[in-house]
């Protein structure tokens, strides 16, 4: 699906809304591109259902392919929660059953399984999944999935005490996105305001984090990550700017009480880098 690959997931979900629900059970491709516009767009309370025709589609027809795909996508899902074992499983799971020339699924799913590892703490398996899923992309033209695994490569890179390498890969995040993957900027902007924080380069921390906000701003991706505003609290306050620290604590608070702050994986992340940060310089 063209749009899917190019990032367009909110056009993609407008255009498939508007077709009768009758030419999406007859379709299980479109059904599964449905799913994983809503579960992108952080509706995922609704693309369970839509899903389900797919799978119960492929199930039918005995297609192993078919039914590799909807592993990547349950996949995605669990990774969103931080939970390790499960989305290594279907990444793994997923890698075993896809066509070999599927290469899109195939780059999601070793950027799944990277992050699986990742997550576990398992960074030799996670940076070695996370290249593969680079090259992959790298080939196909799929830089969504590209940026995707190379942002987690750096924090991985961060996890291992590499930050000079962890710089080097989020600036090329940052020098290659574009309007189309926000989500990528964040936490690649993230990523640098910690490590300068780290540094003792508060300025070039707030000018990170405060790229991050500026995303936040104009796109709203920025709220299912409440981390955001405790990192950039933490550099505030070391600015001494109390004031603005504690509004940003606030703020803080307030999101977490928001829909979207439904999942563990960005929690997970946060508190994995404020620990590797310890004692760095």
């Amino acid at each position: 699906m063209p749009m899917f690959r190019q990032g367009r997931y909110a056009t993609l979900q407008v255009w498939l809304e508007k077709l009768p629900e009758s030419e999406l059970q007859t379709k299980p491709d479109l059904c599964f591109w449905y799913a994983w516009a809503l579960l992108i767009s952080d509706r995922r309370e609704e693309y369970e259902q839509p899903l389900r025709l797919a799978e119960r589609a492929w199930q039918s027809q005995a297609n192993t392919h078919k039914l590799a795909q909807i592993h990547v996508i349950r996949g995605m899902e669990v990774y969103f929660k931080a939970q390790a074992q499960e989305t290594i499983a279907l990444a793994q799971s997923a890698l075993r059953d896809l066509a070999e020339d599927d290469r899109f699924n195939r780059g999601i799913a070793y950027l799944l399984l990277g992050g699986g590892y990742s997550v576990a703490g398992k960074v030799a398996e996670a940076t070695t999944a996370l290249l593969a899923a680079c090259a992959n992309s790298r080939e196909t033209g799929d830089l969504s999935i590209e940026l995707a695994a190379t942002e987690e490569l750096g924090y991985v890179q961060m996890l291992q005490g590499k930050l000079c390498d962890a710089v080097k890969t989020y600036q090329d995040v940052l020098r290659r996105h574009d309007n189309r993957f926000h989500n990528q900027a964040i936490r690649a902007n993230i990523g640098m305001g910690v490590i300068h924080r780290a540094w003792n380069d508060l300025e070039a921390s707030r000018r990170y984090l405060a790229s991050a906000l500026e995303i936040d701003r104009q796109t709203g991706f920025g709220k299912k990550w409440p981390w955001l505003h405790v990192e950039n609290s933490r550099t505030l306050a070391l600015t001494g700017e109390m004031e603005s620290a504690v509004a940003e604590h606030c703020s803080r608070s307030a999101r977490l009480s928001c829909s979207f702050c439904i999942g563990g994986g960005e929690f997970n992340r946060g508190g994995k880098m404020a620990r590797a940060m310890q004692g760095a310089g």
